[in-house]
């Protein structure tokens, strides 16, 4: 079974608050991991850990770069 993600765990994992979070999906949602709605509920958004993983891997490769 993969290792599914919910907000307060996706904060501790990005060292964010979840208020940072929550917000950022509203206002900037490049800022977040690509999410997933658990039976298509809306409410219920959560994150796989490989995906959070492969995300922060992509924007740390991203600001490598862009500082050479």
């Amino acid at each position: 079974m993969e290792d599914i993600l919910d907000i307060d765990q996706l904060a501790v994992l990005m060292g964010d608050s979840v208020d940072i979070i929550e917000r950022n999906m509203k206002q900037n949602p490049i800022q977040v991991p690509p999410l997933i709605y658990v039976r298509g509920n809306p409410a219920l958004k959560r994150w796989r850990l490989d995906t959070v993983e492969a995300w922060v891997r992509g924007r740390e490769a991203g600001r490598s770069s862009t500082k050479r």
